[in-house]
Formats: structure tokens, C-alpha cells, sequence
């Protein structure tokens, strides 16, 4: 039996199944997973159905066919537990057992999010867009001992790789405290906190390419109070993690107030000893200023 199953909930896609099994397998298999494909259908009109059967036999892909439109939401679970399936309008609970880095149990109680909750991530500028790793968060050593980008470029999983390669360290490497603080932000959190994203009405851009230091929350009030300003003034008070909203909202599992405020569920310890490092090294500054970003 497969260690992993890829859930594909489909409505009318007999036009993209074919493109999708071909890239699916092409990338599976060249990252070594022991995998199958488990598609989970919801009333299509077309010939979604007859597509994925035709792969059937050939392939490690399965069916789950519903007679009824279940909602994304409804399917992904229907796919989860491969029963049979009620519309979930408001998206969905799962309980994942699983193992912490540091060896002990951990229990997760997973939100599927619903179809109105996956656009405050997926939207830019009003539309819904796909979210994912940049070149500048690939552009590193990968598990074949070559770089992540040239090695997959020259295997044929990635094309269209930018002639001049972005640099972003990483979270948990050996750079600058700043920068790897900034990195994790970036790949956590910038997809929502960017112009034109979810969260462009907060002001606070935590993209890599954000050089101003007010835009990153240093001495910068909240749009909004309440719980979720814990009663803090900035999203950053330079010297001072434990007054800084920042680290109130990574410490919180209360919803309203931890960010990120979809897909967790438990306080990622290791991100937030590394934001509380960050800002306890900044040296105290006066309100309205921000020093001059470094690079």
C-alpha cells in the first residue's frame, strides 16, 4: 500500500486529467515517493470520470466517485477517510496523529478550511492564485547534494527557472539573525502580507524584497485592536518580544488571534524562538522611528 496518497478533488476537468496524472507521476517519481492518486469526484458532467479510468490499471490512481456536488471541502475529507461524503459548506475537522521533531506525540486537530476561507491566502489583487515556494526559497542545496533548481531543471521537473537566481538563507541555517527571521516571515506569511494580498489592508509587508522597516512592523501600530493586539502598541518593539504583537499572535492557538490564522493548530516553538531572538537583539528605538534597513 502506498505511504502517500495525493487527494485530487475534480468537477468537470476531463480537459486537465491527462496533463495532470503526467506531471503528478513525472515529479513523484523522480522525488523517489511511494505514492497513489486518489481522485474524488463530485457529479461531473463531462468526462472527468472516464479520463481517470483509462489511467486505472496502468497506474496506482483511484476513484471516489460522488452522485452529488460535496464542495471542495466535502471531497477533500470524502478523500481523506474514502467514505462516503455530505456536503461540508463550512469546510471540516480531521484528528492527525503524528510524531514532533523532538520525538513525542503529537495530535493535531487539522480545519479543513471551506472554499470562502482558501481565498484569504489564494487572492491576489481580487483574484484567487495559486501560492507556493519562489525560486529564492529553492535556490539551495537540495537532498541529491546540487542545487535544488538546476538539479530539478536538469531531471525535467521545473522549467521556465530565472536566468539569475535569487538568494533568500534560510530560516534555520547559519545567516544573520535578521535574515533568517525574514526569510521565515517571507515563506510563512508574505503570501497574505504583500501588496494586493489578503492582508494588504494591515500594512505590514513581510515579503523578502520589503526594504522598509515599518512595512516589516518595527514601531507599527495595529490597523485594528482587540484580542489580537494583546494590548500591545507595535508589531514590533524593538528589544522587547514580549511586547510585541508579532510574538503575541505566534504564541496564541486562540482563533482571532494566532496567526497564521488558517492551517495550525500548535505554536510552531522553533519559528517563534527565532522571531523572539530577532527582536530582542534589535536595539530600542524611539516611537516613529525605524532604522534604516540593511541592505
Amino acid at each position: 500500500m502506498a505511504t502517500v496518497t495525493i487527494i485530487v478533488p475534480t468537477l468537470n476537468e476531463e480537459e486537465n486529467i491527462d496533463l495532470l496524472l503526467h506531471r503528478i507521476f513525472k515529479v513523484g517519481r523522480a522525488s523517489h515517493l511511494d505514492f497513489d492518486v486518489l481522485f474524488v469526484d463530485s457529479a461531473s458532467s463531462d468526462n472527468t470520470c472516464e479520463r481517470i479510468r483509462a489511467w486505472q490499471g496502468r497506474e496506482p490512481v483511484r476513484l471516489l466517485r460522488r452522485e452529488i456536488n460535496v464542495g471542495l471541502a466535502g471531497a477533500v475529507i470524502a478523500g481523506a477517510a474514502q467514505t462516503e461524503a455530505t456536503y461540508a459548506p463550512i469546510g471540516g475537522r480531521q484528528t492527525i496523529e503524528t510524531i514532533a521533531p523532538d520525538g513525542e506525540a503529537l495530535s493535531i486537530d487539522y480545519a479543513v478550511p471551506n472554499r470562502n476561507q482558501c481565498k484569504l491566502c489564494h487572492s491576489k489583487d481580487g483574484e484567487l492564485t495559486p501560492i507556493g515556494p519562489a525560486a529564492r526559497h529553492l535556490n539551495h542545496t537540495g537532498p541529491n547534494a546540487a542545487n535544488q533548481i538546476a538539479d530539478w531543471t536538469a531531471r525535467g521537473i521545473l522549467s521556465s527557472a530565472p536566468e539569475q537566481l535569487p538568494l533568500e538563507p534560510a530560516a534555520f541555517g547559519d545567516a544573520a539573525i535578521q535574515d533568517r527571521a525574514r526569510a521565515w516571515l517571507d515563506i510563512n506569511c508574505a503570501h497574505c502580507h504583500r501588496a494586493g494580498g489578503g492582508a494588504s489592508n494591515s500594512g505590514l509587508f513581510l515579503g523578502w524584497d520589503e526594504t522598509n522597516p515599518t512595512g516589516w512592523g518595527i514601531h507599527k501600530r495595529p490597523t485594528a485592536a482587540g484580542r489580537g493586539s494583546g494590548d500591545d502598541l507595535f508589531v514590533i518593539e524593538p528589544g522587547k518580544p514580549d511586547q510585541s504583537i508579532l510574538v503575541h499572535r505566534l504564541k496564541s492557538v486562540e482563533p482571532g488571534v494566532l496567526m497564521p490564522e488558517l492551517g495550525r493548530t500548535v505554536i510552531d516553538r522553533e519559528a517563534l524562538a527565532l522571531i523572539r531572538e530577532w527582536i530582542a537583539g534589535m536595539a530600542p528605538a524611539a516611537p516613529g522611528f525605524a532604522p534604516a534597513s540593511p541592505r
